[in-house]
């Protein structure tokens, strides 16, 4: 599922459902099929989006620490440092961490509390999106998926 956030001073973002839930359970917003966000809330809401970040950050190098990682971030190295093969620049070596997620609606939240006083962020999606429906389980009596066919026939 997609949640699309409309922002009435900068555009809008589409994100997946599960990021979108994320991020504004960060903001201590509802996941509900439509929602809003006034001004007076997008400061207080980006502040709380970017110690979310802190703390994934924090949390992600305490296990690099604890794993024994002593690979440089990202931004530490210099493009002409790495020789990489083509085909391996596509592959990520990671996946995409928390601040890479949150960016976006941390930008739209901080450039949107500029405007006027009517400013206001927005989001639909096509259902609340709480808890996401979960996978179709194996059914342990036929060792199959969740939908068999009958033994006869």
């Amino acid at each position: 599922m997609l949640v699309r956030f409309t922002s009435s001073q900068t555009g809008e973002i589409i994100m997946f459902a599960n990021t979108a839930r994320l991020l504004l359970s960060a903001i201590g917003k509802r996941c509900t099929a439509e929602g809003v966000m006034t001004r007076d809330e997008m400061l207080p809401a980006a502040a709380n989006l970017r110690r979310a970040v802190e703390a994934e950050m924090a949390r992600l190098e305490m296990i690099a620490k604890e794993k024994g990682c002593d690979k440089p971030a990202k931004d530490e190295v210099k493009d002409d440092d790495v020789k990489v093969d083509e085909a391996e620049a596509e592959i990520p070596d990671q996946p995409v961490n928390l601040a890479q997620q949150a960016w976006p609606l941390i930008d739209m939240l901080e450039r949107s509390a500029l405007g006027d006083e009517k400013s206001h962020i927005v989001w639909s999606a096509p259902a609340d999106f709480e808890v996401l429906p979960q996978k179709p389980t194996q059914n342990p009596t036929t060792g199959g998926g969740s939908c068999s066919r009958p033994a006869n026939g």
